[in-house]
């Protein structure tokens, strides 16, 4: 797919989602960065099929029990963004 703000990306995943019946797969995992046991930035190609493919970087957070509780995207080139994000989250998580 090509560069894509995150509006035209979503509508290019819901729009594979109606024609495939599913989101793309994911491969390529890189993790980039952790806080804690809750908290990741990560790195994944997503390919969707006739449609081109995706870099994604992701910030995910888990609750208290394991179960994803959050999940943020950002633009690929914008680690520091991500990671300033995470170390956000994770002070809000230590503060509680």
């Amino acid at each position: 797919m090509p560069d894509a703000n995150a509006d035209e990306w979503i509508e290019a995943q819901f729009e594979y989602e109606r024609v495939a019946g599913k989101f793309g797969s994911w491969s390529d995992l890189k993790v980039i960065d952790v806080r804690g046991d809750r908290l990741v930035v990560f790195r994944v190609l997503n390919q969707l099929g006739d449609l081109g493919e995706n870099e994604l970087l992701i910030l995910g957070r888990l609750d208290a029990v394991g179960r994803t509780e959050l999940v943020v995207l950002f633009d690929p080139d914008d680690v520091d963004e991500a990671i300033a994000e995470m170390d956000r989250q994770h002070a809000e998580l230590t503060d509680d």
